[in-house]
């Protein structure tokens, strides 16, 4: 899975992205919709407060969770290190969890 935010837009978009080898030399890279279920992590929010998160070292990508709800993640680099930061806006960082 890989996510992927356009220059200058709120909202993300996730996608399944399927590499194989056909043969010596020959790869197919299959790209498609995310589809319910196939999300590596899922982020629940279970406090009474706006939540904020992103991969360690990558803030340009921070996202937003509302009280009581979840989210789909994936890393947004995943050759980068594999921390996810939590933040109470307006409190500073909770922790950076692997």
């Amino acid at each position: 899975q890989m996510q992927m935010t356009g220059a200058g837009e709120d909202e993300s978009m996730m996608l399944q992205v399927d590499v194989r080898e056909l043969s010596f030399e020959t790869w197919t890279i299959s790209i498609s919709e995310y589809q319910a279920g196939f999300a590596p992590y899922r982020i629940d929010n279970f406090t009474g407060d706006v939540l904020s998160y992103y991969q360690h070292k990558c803030e340009s990508a921070e996202g937003m969770l509302q009280p009581y709800s979840s989210a789909v993640y994936t890393w947004d680099e995943p050759y980068m290190s594999h921390k996810l930061v939590i933040k109470l806006p307006g409190h500073g960082s909770l922790g950076a969890f692997p």
